[in-house]
């Protein structure tokens, strides 16, 4: 299995256990294993979320300086910085948010690996409580998400101000020299 096929697999295999759990009875601690790992995947995709929004936020960065400081950067130049700025040492808090990410995951995988093969004895109200917990943090991801767009659209409305700027700019110059 290629890794970009993993979470498919595994939506599409949750699909047809949902359908099943219609006509076959899924024992409990199969399904307080599977809220765990929700749970757990959940939250590392919202960590891994925020660190690609924050890698996002950085390109969007250097196309504004590089319309307001007038760099005149070529495309290929330009490009190139973007693919660097992607790899240029990470704060700290992202690498920590990127190396919890990747710890969740395992986990969860694991979980919900032995929710099915060998289920975990843990307690019904704590399945309950990381299903309503998993379903909180759905809705505060799309939050985020919410507020990742209007940084995203304050970034344009800069770089489409600094590029009136420069046009109002060119033309005054154009009128000055005209003089």
């Amino acid at each position: 299995m290629k890794k970009r096929n993993v979470a498919i697999n595994i939506s599409v295999g949750l699909v047809v256990l949902s359908f099943a759990a219609l006509y076959v009875e899924i024992e409990t601690k199969v399904i307080v294993g599977l809220s765990m790992a929700t749970l757990l995947f959940t939250i590392a995709q919202m960590l891994d979320s925020q660190v690609s929004f924050w890698n996002d936020d950085m390109q969007n960065q250097v196309d504004v300086y590089n319309n307001i400081g007038n760099f005149n950067l070529s495309p290929q130049n330009l490009m190139f910085i973007k693919i660097l700025s992607k790899y240029q040492n990470p704060p700290k808090k992202q690498k920590l948010m990127h190396w919890l990410a990747s710890i969740l995951y395992s986990v969860a995988f694991i979980i919900l690996l032995l929710a099915f093969v060998a289920p975990i004895n843990i307690s019904e109200k704590v399945g309950t409580s990381a299903t309503i917990l998993s379903s909180s943090l759905i809705f505060l991801s799309i939050w985020l998400v919410d507020k990742q767009q209007e940084r995203k659209e304050q970034w344009n409305e800069v770089q489409i101000a600094a590029m009136l700027l420069k046009e109002t700019d060119v033309q005054s110059e154009a009128e000055i020299d005209m003089e």
